[in-house]
């Protein structure tokens, strides 16, 4: 019975250390985190495809050339290109220097984690931006602004549980003359030993509305449905 018990107690207590082991390297990196990943990341390659409804799900149609992502991660975890097209350039000592013009900056909080990324030359810049990241408990991007030179948006992030990975985001915004808000849903398919998705669905709903005077009756909102499926490819240190 001891010898039953010691076995037992050994196989548990090496069962425990590996499930640590996993829980230490899925954490990954505060950039790792903000931008919905698990691991030690070197680089996410995400294509999508057409898709329409079908009966279980979407049905996976052409690929859409030319609208592939792409997000690069160094040894440390540190963001060299983000999901929004964002160059991020490092010292040795590891803080940032410049984006892919000298004149981008970027900002972390107390915790290391990005809290804007700002591009704008100068007052005239027409091709400015910046994005404001705020998190929630978890340390999970809960809100996104992104401020350009016509118009500006806000993300609000959703999840579901402990996944860094979101369920719903809901974006709404302002630009030429027109209120827009698109909510898009997502349906997870596959994921690697990691624990991070590598097929999902995707649905977004975009309802635009013309802005008007206040004696102006405005017409009614236009709402478009769209289908995708994106399939990831991640390579890992």
């Amino acid at each position: 019975m001891k010898r039953i018990f010691f076995v037992t107690s050994m196989l548990l207590t090496v069962g425990l250390m590996a499930l640590a082991s996993c829980q230490k390297k899925n954490e990954g990196s505060v950039d790792i985190r903000t931008f919905g990943l698990y691991g030690n990341v070197e680089k996410v390659m995400t294509t999508p495809y057409f898709a329409t409804p079908g009966d279980n799900g979407l049905v996976q149609g052409e690929r859409m050339d030319g609208s592939e992502s792409e997000m690069s991660f160094d040894r440390q975890g540190r963001v060299l290109l983000d999901l929004y097209g964002n160059v991020y350039v490092y010292d040795d000592a590891g803080n940032f220097v410049k984006g892919a013009e000298d004149y981008q900056k970027m900002t972390r909080d107390e915790q290391g984690r990005i809290i804007l990324y700002d591009s704008q030359r100068d007052d005239e810049d027409d091709t400015c931006f910046h994005m404001e990241f705020t998190y929630d408990d978890l340390g999970r991007v809960s809100k996104m602004n992104l401020g350009l030179w016509e118009g500006s948006y806000t993300d609000e992030l959703f999840y579901q549980g402990n996944n860094v990975y979101p369920e719903k985001i809901v974006n709404n915004g302002s630009e030429q003359g027109e209120s827009i808000t698109m909510t898009t849903q997502y349906r997870y398919l596959e994921f690697d030993d990691q624990g991070n998705w590598l097929k999902r669905e995707v649905h977004v709903t975009t309802v635009t509305t013309e802005e008007v005077g206040d004696d102006v009756a405005a017409p009614e909102p236009t709402t478009e449905d769209i289908y995708t499926i994106e399939v990831r490819e991640i390579k890992y240190y």
